[in-house]
């Protein structure tokens, strides 16, 4: 008497390896099969025009199925594997770039949520050695600075911008903080680098909200105001122009 080689029960006639269909398709060999069609390029081309062809079909499905415990489960168990984990991070690194992701993150970054997220990474052990690198290299390029920045050329600056936002507009920022309403000093040009002598001096900074200086960061003027469809501000362009003429008589 011959057995089932994947349920084990007794087979009965013409049935040689399995009793059913179904354990015919759940066996080893099956398996194996599916395996190496799983990472052909046959099936990578069919599933690139079934998912252009059923877009709204598998957005339905997955909004019906989005808090399920089973797709969680195997979500969790799909991303856990390395290679699922860097082609998640590429896919995610694309669509950053485009446009789209691009409107997404900036929605993202006014959210609760994120200011959770960030709050958690400064109090982390990386989020703090990441914060002391960044105040070293601030500290190494103020140090090295052509013409170094005071309190008194903060105070010049924030009377000829008269308090108010170059970027936005916002008026009457009249205190210094985290504040929503606070004025910042603003960095024209990003530090390129610890060894940059050029990116703390008066020539290099105007007054703006807190607001508009964290979603600047370390991006460049043209790209930030594309980003926000502001204009470049006149007093930005001047200062820019007087920036490479410092920089010009200091290389000379």
């Amino acid at each position: 008497m011959k057995n089932c080689e994947v349920c084990g029960k007794v087979l009965i006639g013409k049935q040689e390896k399995y009793c059913s269909k179904w354990c015919k398709d759940h066996s080893k060999t099956a398996k194996a099969r599916f395996e190496r069609f799983a990472k052909s390029d046959k099936r990578k081309d069919y599933m690139a025009r079934y998912r252009e062809d059923n877009r709204e079909q598998i957005r339905e499905w997955q909004k019906k199925h989005e808090h399920s415990k089973k797709r969680k489960h195997y979500l969790k168990k799909y991303y856990s594997e390395p290679e699922n984990k860097q082609r998640r991070r590429e896919a995610v690194a694309r669509f950053m770039k485009t446009d789209k992701g691009k409107k997404v993150l900036q929605r993202f970054s006014q959210t609760d949520k994120q200011k959770e997220i960030y709050r958690r990474y400064k109090h982390s052990e990386k989020g703090r050695a990441r914060n002391k690198r960044q105040h070293a290299r601030v500290r190494i390029a103020k140090l090295r600075s052509v013409k170094p920045v005071t309190n008194e050329d903060l105070l010049k600056i924030f009377k000829r911008d008269k308090n108010t936002c170059v970027y936005c507009g916002k008026k009457k920022l009249l205190h210094t903080g985290s504040h929503q309403n606070s004025r910042v000093p603003d960095h024209i040009i990003p530090m390129n680098g610890p060894t940059d002598r050029f990116w703390d001096i008066p020539e290099n900074i105007v007054t703006a909200c807190y607001e508009c200086n964290s979603k600047k960061h370390d991006k460049e003027v043209h790209d930030f105001c594309n980003e926000e469809c502001l204009k470049v501000p006149l007093i930005v362009k001047k200062l820019i122009l007087q920036r490479k003429q410092v920089i010009h008589q200091n290389t000379a």
